[in-house]
C-alpha cells in the first residue's frame, strides 16, 4: 500500500509539472508530511509482523538432529521464542520423532518436530574364516569390527556374480556390504568323542590335523554329548571346527541277590552298586518281581544310560513266607521262638535263620528288632513281645499280734511275672481282734493282667515284753561325764521300736564306787522288759594322771632333747592345747582331778594349767614344785622348775588380756617385773630362789 501510495504521488507531481505551473501548496505542507510518516510506520508494523511470522513458520517446522549428537532445536536462538521441553529427556542415542512444545511472545504455545535420525552408514571389518562341513555359519562369525551409533543387523548378500558379501544395515536403514571369504573343509570335523573323556584326550586327537591350532577348548563340555563349535586356527587362518561328544559305552556295574520278606518289595537300584558310567544311568527291571508270592525267583534288572547305551545283569531274589513283624509272648524261650519261625517259613534249610546271638527269654514288652539271615542277604526283623498271662501268686498264711497291720508282701511266698507287679489287698484284714481270718490279694502285673489268691490271717493277743539291746557296765572316772544310753535300744514285736528309759538314782558320780543302774522298756499292751547293770566310779589317781601324761609325751618329746628343751616342748603344748575358763575352779588343790580335767577337757583356770604342766614335767624327769601368789582371796598358781641345778619360773596360764608375759624359765625378778602389779606377787620366803 505504501509502494502503490508512493508511485501514485510521483505520476501527479509529474503531470502537473508538464501541463501548468506548480500551484502554490505552501499552506498545504503540513498534511502532507503526516501521510508520509503515517505510511512508513505502517510499513515497519508489517515488516516487523512479517518477520514475526517468518520466526514462527521457521520454528515450528519439523528439524532433525544426527543420532549420538547433543540435541539442540533452532528456535531456541530466536530471541521471542522460548523451548519449554526439557531438551535433555531426549534420548539422542535413539532414533524417533519427538514432540517439542515453543512458546512464543510469552504467551503463544505452539508444537514442533525434533527427529533423532541416522543417516552416516555404518563401518564394517570382516575376516577370512575356514570352517567345518556343515557348520552354520552366520554373518556375525566372520565380523571383525563393526562401527556404527545405532544397532546393526547382518545378512549375507551377493555383490556380483561369484562374489559374496555382508550387508551390515543400521536403525537408519544406511548399509555397507563388503565381500567375505569362507572355507568349508572337512579336515574340521571331529566326531566321535567319548562321553567322559579327559582333555588331553581331545586335545590329542585335535593334534592330528596339520596346521591346526586350538588355544582354548572349554567350550567343550565332555560330561555331556552334544556338537560343540570352537575357534582356533587352521593354516594360520581363523577356524571354526566342531568336536562331536557321543556315548557308545553302555553302563557297568555290581549286581547282588537278595532275600526278602513276603510283603516287602524291592526297587531295581537296590539291586545294584558301583554304577560305572559317563553318564546318568536309570536303572529299572525287564520284568517286575511277583513280591506276593513266595519262593526263590531270577530276575533282570537293565541299566540304560542317557544316550540310550544298555546293559542287562542277573540277580536272585527270595521272598520269605513270613511277614517283618512277629509277636511272642513274654518269657517265650528262644527255642520255642526260633521253632515258631521255622514253622512259619515252612522250610527245613538252614537258611534263612534267626541271628545266632538273639534270645528271648529276658525282653520286655514291647517291640525288639533282630535279623533273620538269608541266602543273599540279612532282613531286619521286628519282635513285638506282649504279656497277655497273669501274674501267678504263691501265698502263706501270716500270723500278728492284735492292732499289728502287716504288709501286702508279709503273704507273699512268691510272684512269678515276666514284668512288674502291683500287690494290693482286695479288702483289709480286719487285726483289732483275735481270730483266723481269710485275706485276698490281687496281683497286677505291667501289662493289666490280674491273679487273686487267698490265705489266712492268725491274729493274736500280745504277750511278749520288748526286747532292751545294748546295754553293759560302765566305767568312768570321778568327775567324767556317763552316756547311759549310748548304743541302748528296744524292740517290741507288735511296737517295733519302743522307748527305753534309765534309773540312775543310785549313782554318785563324783565319788568313787560301783552302782547299779536299771533300763526299763513298755510296749502298748504293758509287757515290760528290765536289765540292771552296773556303773563304776573309779578314783582319779596319779597312776591315772601319768597315763595320760605319758600319752602326751610319746608325741612331742624325744630321746635327743636336752631338759630345756624337754621343758619348751611341755610349755608349748600347754598353752596350744589348753583354753582359759574359770568353771574348773572347783579343783582347785585337787591335783590329780584338776590335772586330769586338763588332759581330757583341755580348758581349766590357772591350777588346771599348773597341775597339767606339773605332770608332764615330773614324767618327762624335770623337778618342779608349786608356787602360789601371795594373796588367799585372788590365788595364782605356776610352776617353779629346776634346770641345771637352778630354779626358774614357768607359768603356762595366759595373762590377763591385753598383758602379755612368756613366763618359760625367768627370774624373780623377771617376773616381778612384769607390767601387771602384784600379778607375780609371792613369798620369796617359801620358795628357794633363782639367778
Amino acid at each position: 500500500m505504501y509502494e502503490k501510495t508512493t508511485e501514485l504521488t510521483d505520476e501527479v507531481s509529474s503531470r502537473a509539472s508538464e501541463d501548468a505551473p506548480a500551484p502554490d501548496v505552501s499552506p498545504k505542507k503540513p498534511r502532507r508530511v503526516g501521510r508520509i510518516v503515517i505510511t512508513a510506520v505502517l510499513s515497519a508494523v508489517t515488516l516487523v509482523l512479517l518477520l514475526a511470522v517468518g520466526a514462527v513458520v521457521f520454528g515450528t517446522n519439523p528439524h532433525a538432529v544426527e543420532v549420538g549428537c547433543e540435541i539442540y532445536h533452532p528456535a531456541s536462538a530466536l530471541p521471542f521464542c522460548e523451548v519449554v521441553t526439557d531438551l535433555h529427556s531426549i534420548d539422542e542415542s535413539k532414533l524417533g520423532e519427538h514432540t517439542v512444545k515453543l512458546r512464543f511472545f510469552g504467551f503463544l504455545t505452539l508444537d514442533s518436530t525434533l527427529t533423532v535420525r541416522d543417516t552416516v552408514p555404518p563401518s564394517v571389518t570382516v575376516r577370512e574364516l575356514y570352517a567345518a562341513d556343515g557348520t552354520n555359519v552366520a554373518p556375525e562369525d566372520l565380523i571383525v569390527s563393526a562401527v556404527d551409533k545405532t544397532a546393526l543387523t547382518f545378512s549375507f548378500t551377493e555383490i556380483s556374480d561369484g562374489i559374496q558379501g555382508i550387508c551390515a544395515t543400521d536403525e537408519g536403514g544406511n548399509e555397507t556390504v563388503v565381500p567375505y571369504k569362507l572355507t568349508y573343509t572337512d579336515k574340521l570335523i571331529f566326531d566321535d568323542i567319548e562321553l567322559g573323556s579327559d582333555e588331553s584326550e581331545l586335545y590329542e586327537t585335535l593334534s592330528t590335523v596339520d596346521g591346526l591350532e586350538v588355544p582354548d577348548i572349554t567350550d567343550v563340555n565332555l560330561a555331556v554329548c552334544g556338537t560343540y563349535r570352537v575357534s582356533g586356527s587352521y593354516s594360520g587362518t581363523d577356524c571354526i571346527f566342531t568336536v562331536t561328544v557321543t556315548d557308545t559305552t553302555a553302563p557297568t556295574a555290581k549286581v547282588r541277590s537278595f532275600d526278602i520278606l513276603l510283603g516287602q518289595t524291592l526297587s531295581a537300584k537296590e539291586l545294584v552298586t558301583d554304577i560305572t558310567d559317563a553318564s546318568e544311568v536309570k536303572v529299572y527291571y525287564e520284568a517286575e518281581p511277583t513280591f506276593d508270592k513266595a519262593g526263590s525267583q531270577s530276575i533282570t534288572v537293565i541299566l540304560e544310560d542317557t544316550s540310550g547305551n544298555t546293559s542287562r545283569y542277573t540277580a536272585k531274589l527270595n521272598i520269605h513266607n513270613i511277614t517283618s513283624t512277629i509277636v511272642i509272648e513274654a518269657g517265650t524261650p528262644t527255642d520255642e521262638f526260633k521253632s515258631q519261625i521255622r514253622e512259619l517259613l515252612g522250610t527245613g534249610a538252614p537258611l534263612p535263620r534267626v541271628s545266632d546271638n538273639f534270645e528271648t527269654e529276658h525282653l520286655s514288652v514291647g517291640t525288639h528288632v533282630t535279623e533273620l539271615v538269608g541266602e543273599y542277604s540279612v532282613i531286619p526283623l521286628e519282635i513285638i513281645v506282649e504279656d497277655t498271662t497273669p501274674p501267678e501268686l504263691i501265698l502263706k498264711k501270716v500270723s500278728v499280734l492284735t492292732g499289728n497291720m502287716p504288709s501286702v508282701t508279709d503273704f507273699v511266698a512268691g510272684c512269678i511275672d515276666e514284668s512288674g507287679v502291683k500287690l494290693s489287698f482286695v479288702s483289709e484284714p480286719d487285726v483289732l481282734r483275735e481270730g483266723n481270718f481269710l485275706v485276698t490279694i490281687a496281683a497286677v502285673d505291667n501289662s493289666g493282667n490280674r491273679s487273686e489268691a487267698s490265705t489266712v490271717l492268725r491274729v493274736t493277743k500280745d504277750d511278749v515284753p520288748p526286747t532292751i539291746y545294748g546295754t553293759r557296765s560302765i566305767s568312768v572316772y570321778e568327775g567324767e561325764s556317763i552316756s547311759y544310753r549310748s548304743g541302748v535300744w528296744a524292740m517290741d514285736e507288735k511296737d517295733g521300736k519302743v522307748t527305753v528309759k534309765v534309773d540312775t538314782s543310785r549313782v554318785k558320780a563324783n565319788v568313787a564306787g560301783t552302782y547299779y543302774v536299771t533300763y526299763t522298756a513298755v510296749d502298748s499292751d504293758g509287757n515290760v522288759a528290765s536289765i540292771t547293770t552296773t556303773v563304776t566310779i573309779k578314783p582319779i589317781n596319779t597312776q591315772a594322771v601319768n597315763a595320760l601324761a605319758d600319752e602326751v609325751l610319746s608325741t612331742i618329746i624325744k630321746k635327743s632333747m636336752t631338759d630345756r628343751q624337754k621343758a619348751r616342748a611341755i610349755y608349748d603344748w600347754c598353752r596350744e592345747n589348753l583354753k582359759y575358763s574359770t568353771t574348773t575352779s572347783h579343783l582347785m588343790g585337787y591335783f590329780n582331778k584338776a590335772a586330769y580335767s586338763g588332759f581330757t577337757k583341755h580348758y581349766g583356770n590357772c591350777y588346771t594349767y599348773y597341775a597339767v604342766a606339773s605332770a608332764l614335767l615330773t614324767r618327762a624327769g624335770i623337778y618342779n614344785i608349786e608356787i602360789q601368789r601371795n594373796d588367799p582371796d585372788n590365788p595364782h598358781y605356776w610352776n617353779l622348775v629346776k634346770m641345771d641345778g637352778k630354779w626358774y619360773h614357768l607359768d603356762t596360764c595366759p595373762q590377763p588380756s591385753p598383758h602379755k608375759l612368756e613366763v618359760f624359765l625367768l627370774t624373780d625378778k623377771q617376773v616381778r617385773a612384769f607390767e601387771l602389779d602384784y600379778y607375780y606377787d609371792f613369798n620369796a620366803a617359801n620358795y628357794p630362789a633363782t639367778p
